[in-house]
């Protein structure tokens, strides 16, 4: 574009052989389709785009993308964007989105973000992950390789700025473990935490995540649970469901006066902590041998299989 077009403000550009598109010369775009556009590689902001809300790049070749020019973007499409690598997002940039689709990306194979207007709703967020052999972006490099499937949701409005932590820690597959932990414990107003795969260990910085009431950690490779986790205070259930490599659970795990509900059941664990038989109110689930094996003789059996009421 030669010249200025200020009074431009949808601009279809899908199927196009378009490679690189400057922003600045279209100030008042308020949607952006280059869907298909298979060989484009650059989205020039030379400047803020305040009135852009509607941007579609599937299927592109962007590597580089600066959502910071663009404050009040409400529905964002990167599915397939297999090249993407980085993402600048400061916080808040995110705060009126109400659809982004970034499945098929090197780093996330699904990324689904659930904004609804409901009083009980809560921040939720879970993350499946699957180990790589290789990084398709970067196949020499030693770092651990993960492709993640990622659900959240939040209810409106809210501005926490989970989603710009949630794409900080990089986009291809080689994944920072301790950048992974700083993003995940970051989280703003969390309630529900659900980590499932072969992520070797679990976040140390947990007890950042103090409005934590339900963590599920479905890991079968993790052999401990960090000492802080006592620092959960809200926490109220904690699910280890197929930590199958963990056989300790810290003493530490006395401490958290609120959890009324452990789930032991599919992991290594054949002993608690002493103290635990003095909780009070505590429900635990697990296998009929493992309870045994943990000295409790009061089972019953219902819907979930086998617990003990202390």
């Amino acid at each position: 574009m030669p010249i200025e077009c200020r009074k431009l403000k949808f601009l279809n550009l899908g199927g196009s052989k378009v490679s690189i598109l400057n922003l600045g010369m279209t100030p008042h775009l308020e949607e952006l389709n280059l869907s298909g556009c298979n060989k484009f590689v650059e989205l020039h902001m030379p400047i803020e785009c305040p009135k852009l809300k509607f941007l579609n790049l599937k299927g592109s070749k962007v590597s580089i993308l600066n959502l910071g020019m663009t404050p009040h973007l409400k529905e964002l499409d990167l599915e397939g964007c297999y090249y993407l690598q980085e993402i600048h997002a400061p916080m808040g940039c995110l705060k009126n989105l109400v659809y982004f689709n970034f499945n098929g990306c090197s780093r996330f194979k699904r990324f689904a973000v659930y904004k609804k207007n409901e009083v009980h709703d809560v921040v939720r967020l879970s993350l499946f992950a699957e180990s790589l052999d290789r990084c398709p972006l970067h196949p020499e490099s030693n770092l651990p390789k993960f492709q993640f499937y990622c659900n959240y949701w939040e209810p409106l409005p809210s501005s926490s700025g989970n989603i710009e932590k949630l794409i900080s820690f990089g986009l291809c597959a080689c994944t920072n473990l301790e950048s992974f932990s700083t993003s995940i414990c970051g989280l703003q107003h969390l309630r529900e935490l659900t980590l499932i795969g072969s992520i070797p260990e679990v976040p140390n910085d947990l007890y950042q995540l103090q409005s934590l009431e339900m963590l599920r950690l479905w890991m079968k490779e993790i052999k401990h649970l960090p000492d802080n986790i006592c620092m959960l205070k809200r926490l109220k259930s904690l699910d280890l469901n197929d930590c199958r490599s963990l056989q300790v659970i810290p003493n530490s795990i006395c401490k958290m006066e609120c959890l009324n509900k452990l789930n032991i059941g599919g992991a290594g664990i054949r002993h608690l902590p002493y103290n635990i038989f003095q909780w009070k109110g505590l429900c635990i689930t697990g296998t009929r041998g493992q309870l045994e094996s943990c000295g409790f003789t009061n089972l019953i059996f219902g819907l979930e299989g086998w617990y003990v009421q202390l």
